[in-house]
């Protein structure tokens, strides 16, 4: 094949690993990609991926598995061979209930549901509950971890069941689903849509970019355009001339020489090095897009940025940036690195390094005790140990983290019932209004050495 101009273009052969149903979905969907040369492996169950992987590591550039198991199960002894596994995401969730409401009408039979589902995020699936209108009498929800087999979701999902605790059973993996069947449980299997399976395609592309510049870390670059007024994400048309955002990000794409593409009408992702974007954000310390940019009155342009050896982390490293700026009062940008290390927001004198994961069993109790996630315990850390705060506001918190004052007085609150923070004084601002409380954090000395970059706990 000839690209304009006589220059040959490059053919990826990429093999495609998975169940028969799930990779004949993929090879329909990858027909519109031309640059890709889809090689079809079937498997009958995710233990197979391995033996498969190994006999064709020397006849593809690429693999694409239809999951995270086959993924994890290969990777562990293949290096060397560009490897993407296709996510799980609540987009898939929603075909299935669809089909349990039509279902549950045509039988008459009472709602709300009684259900267990695996992979999927417990925010992902409480989503796709309220969007459809179903409620959940009873949800169990078992996340993927790294190294869980498919026997131990059979389990997860069979002694519910067995035990009258639900009345189906949800699974995003196909060898579960065959296996459930088999035992008589009531389980529907949750596929993934074709844009997902476009995303992952476009990942395998992306992988050949990072062989073509070398062992180079990737970087992800992802922005948004949401409407700030009620936080919804609303289309590009209505700011007309006032920013012609595709044109923009089109000349920053070029003048970057970043590989991009539109995720949706609002959303544009770039491709490039780690090099590029430290260059780009004098090395994480301001945001690449956003200066000398004007947008309309309530718009709000946010940023990620994520840093990987491979595009699955780099992409998953840069989604987490996103969702963090998109939270960010009035917009901002944030960082993820390799090791899950959250810069951000960047370009602001109140930028916080911190880690979103931790092994100390200490800041893990405390997290437990204050009913907050382990990256908000190391955010505090990192306010105190960076800045040595000793006492502040509702209002000073609410900056320091990006986040609304409603919120900075209710994370207090529970802080304050935990007993990890007391008000210990007043000031009061200078516009007229009543006095502000003043807190101290009360976290353990101990807990201090733990903002950098850390394992899985």
């Amino acid at each position: 094949m000839l690209r304009k101009g006589g220059e040959r273009a490059v053919i990826l052969k990429v093999a495609v690993v998975g169940p028969a149903t799930l990779v004949q979905r993929i090879m329909e969907t990858g027909m519109q990609y031309p640059g890709l040369d889809l090689l079809p492996i079937v498997y009958r169950s995710e233990s197979d991926a391995l033996e498969l992987t190994l006999r064709h590591q020397t006849q593809v550039d690429a693999f694409l598995f239809a999951g995270r198991i086959p993924y994890d199960v290969a990777s562990r002894q293949i290096r060397g061979v560009p490897m993407v596994y296709i996510h799980h995401t609540g987009s898939g969730l929603y075909r299935v209930l669809f089909q349990i409401l039509r279902e549950s009408a045509e039988k008459l039979s009472p709602l709300p549901l009684r259900l267990s589902v695996d992979v999927l995020q417990p925010e992902e699936v409480q989503a796709g509950l309220e969007e459809i209108g179903l409620r959940a009498e009873r949800l169990f929800i078992r996340e993927y971890l790294v190294g869980q087999s498919a026997e131990e979701m059979v389990q997860f999902h069979y002694n519910l069941w067995k035990t009258h605790q639900v009345d189906y059973a949800l699974t995003c993996v196909t060898s579960v689903y065959d296996r459930l069947q088999a035992l008589g449980v009531k389980c529907y299997r949750i596929l993934p849509t074709r844009p997902v399976i476009a995303d992952a395609l476009k990942m395998v592309q992306l992988e050949r970019k990072k062989r073509e510049i070398g062992s180079t870390q990737l970087a992800v670059y992802m922005v948004s355009l949401r409407e700030s007024i009620d936080g919804d994400v609303a289309a590009i048309g209505p700011l007309g001339a006032q920013l012609d955002l595709r044109k923009m990000m089109a000349n920053f794409g070029e003048k970057t020489q970043t590989l991009m593409y539109w995720s949706d009408r609002n959303k544009m992702t770039f491709i490039t090095t780690r090099g590029v974007i430290e260059e780009l954000t004098r090395n994480f310390t301001v945001s690449p897009l956003l200066d000398g940019i004007k947008l309309a009155s309530g718009w709000t342009l946010s940023q990620g940025i994520g840093i990987g050896w491979t595009a699955n982390d780099a992409e998953m490293n840069a989604k987490e940036a996103l969702a963090k700026a998109e939270r960010q009062v009035g917009g901002g940008c944030y960082a993820v690195l390799e090791e899950r290390t959250i810069l951000g927001p960047l370009g602001k004198t109140t930028q916080l390094v911190y880690s979103s994961r931790s092994r100390d069993p200490q800041r893990l109790a405390l997290a437990r005790q204050a009913g907050v996630s382990i990256g908000t315990i190391n955010k505090f850390m990192a306010l105190r140990g960076q800045f040595a705060q000793t006492a502040l506001s509702a209002a000073e918190l609410a900056n320091w983290f990006g986040i609304t004052l409603r919120s900075s007085r209710r994370l207090l609150s529970q802080l304050t019932q935990s007993n990890l923070a007391a008000v210990v004084g007043e000031e009061q601002p200078i516009n007229k209004g009543r006095p502000r409380q003043l807190y101290s954090l009360r976290f353990p000395e101990e807990a201090k050495g733990d903002n950098g970059p850390c394992s899985m706990c």
